[in-house]
């Protein structure tokens, strides 16, 4: 869904110039040595998908002549941000995660200073995350630029599509897997045989027949003895609509696909 939703964006990508010609160079180095429109297009489906992205300004990898800027990209499971109190909509302090192998990192940005931070992927009795150092930047303000899915207004974290998505997500692979299970169980139905003689055991080969042995007599309500009902084979089964099922479930995507505007109605 969000590929077909972002797949017009930056196809081609938009010219991006700098009336100074010295100025224009560095810009033009920058967006190359960052896949300018690779990344902004990533940003886009990650704003869709976890209502902000993230683009970290890096000026201190590696040697300026080669690669002055680094631009690193944050999808919002990887960042968190607080606001300014007086305006939900203005972040005053990032702190980004980097997640390893039974490792993460946290580095906190504040306009001036940047905290590390580091502590295992799990917390508990004894595993707590620990301060490491702050050093000062010289950035002049927070080194990121932010992409939303909706332009905030009320808060910083406007919602996108995300949410929406899984929780569809879930409920169609619930309702396949229903309806698979319930095509295994009733394409190999359970046998039961009605009315045999409790020491009957079947021989079943291929191009014979199965013969029956009847249940002994049984007494009846006279005191006689009377010949037991027939005998019967029979199968334990459910006449399930796959069809029905099957129909309702495209047309529960349907809708989703609509309400996202993927698919006109």
């Amino acid at each position: 869904v969000i590929e077909v939703l972002c797949e017009h964006l930056y196809a081609p990508g938009p010219a991006r110039v700098w009336d100074v010609p010295a100025g224009d160079g560095f810009l033009q180095q920058v967006y190359e040595d960052n896949h300018m429109d690779a990344l902004m297009h990533r940003a886009d489906e990650l704003s869709s998908l976890t209502d902000v992205a993230a683009v970290q300004v890096d000026a201190d990898e590696g040697h300026f002549e080669n690669k002055p800027v680094t631009l690193r990209l944050w999808g919002g499971q990887d960042f968190h941000v607080w606001t300014d109190p007086d305006n939900r909509t203005i972040p005053k302090v990032c702190c980004t995660i980097d997640r390893f192998t039974g490792h993460i990192v946290y580095r906190l940005w504040t306009d001036t200073d940047v905290s590390l931070y580091e502590g295992p992927t799990v917390l508990g009795a004894g595993k707590q995350v620990q301060f490491v150092r702050t050093d000062k930047h010289k950035y002049g303000g927070l080194p990121f630029s932010f992409v939303h899915y909706a332009q905030p207004v009320t808060t910083f974290w406007e919602t996108g599509i995300g949410y929406l998505l899984a929780q569809a997500e879930v409920s169609v692979n619930d309702r396949l897997s229903r309806i698979d299970e319930a095509i295994k169980k009733h394409l190999n139905p359970v046998a039961y045989a009605l009315n045999v003689d409790p020491d009957w055991s079947p021989t079943i080969e291929p191009g014979r027949f199965v013969r029956l042995n009847s249940s002994r007599i049984r007494p009846s309500p006279s005191g006689a003895y009377e010949p037991g009902e027939p005998p019967d084979l029979r199968y334990l089964e459910a006449h399930i609509d796959v069809a029905g099922a099957w129909d309702d479930l495209m047309k529960f995507i349907d809708q989703v696909l609509q309400t996202l505007r993927v698919r006109e109605a």
